[in-house]
């Protein structure tokens, strides 16, 4: 079971059911609404968690754009990576944490988009090992997810399937929100 836990604003639902839909195959998922599962679900997706110490068990942790200070747990263990939009507050919390970080959206970024025209290209910066323990090689990729998201809410999902090892190429994509 791989536990991808986001961080950020309750109100603020988008990646949540973004990601929920995107990984509906494997996934259960426990939010605002309650817990659902799935029989061989493999990932848990894990909507703003409340507590002070959060043990994420070799799974992943995501820090929206919404993110802020109020949102971080004092305590942050066992994540494989932390995943992060490019807003100061979620880089800080990252920086601080001292995990892995995957950072989305900045020009320094490991995962940022090269083409937004006629065909969605994000590049990979850096070799991305995932969290099945293959190796993904930096270069371009491209991607067929909503355009409905937002350009940090899509680079964040990428960023998550990229880690867990899913196609890029989702074609049941297209009406998520």
């Amino acid at each position: 079971m791989i536990p991808v836990i986001l961080l950020g604003e309750k109100s603020d639902r988008r990646l949540y059911h973004a990601l929920c839909r995107l990984l509906e195959h494997r996934c259960g998922h426990c939010g605002q609404d309650g817990f659902c599962w799935q029989q061989g679900a493999d990932v848990l997706l894990i909507e703003q968690p409340q507590g002070n110490r959060l043990d994420v068990g070799g799974g992943l942790i995501v820090v929206g754009e919404n993110f802020s200070a109020q949102h971080a747990p004092a305590h942050l263990l066992h994540a494989q990576y932390v995943v992060v939009s490019n807003t100061e507050p979620a880089r800080l919390f990252a920086a601080g944490c001292g995990l892995p970080v995957l950072g989305c959206g900045g020009r320094f970024d490991s995962l940022s988009f090269s083409s937004r025209q006629e065909q969605t290209v994000i590049t990979l910066q850096q070799d991305l090992q995932r969290l099945d323990g293959g190796k993904l090689p930096a270069g371009d990729y491209p991607v067929e997810l909503p355009v409905e998201l937002e350009d940090d809410d899509l680079l964040l999902c990428a960023a998550v399937l990229l880690l867990l090892g899913e196609d890029l190429k989702i074609e049941s994509a297209r009406n998520i929100l």
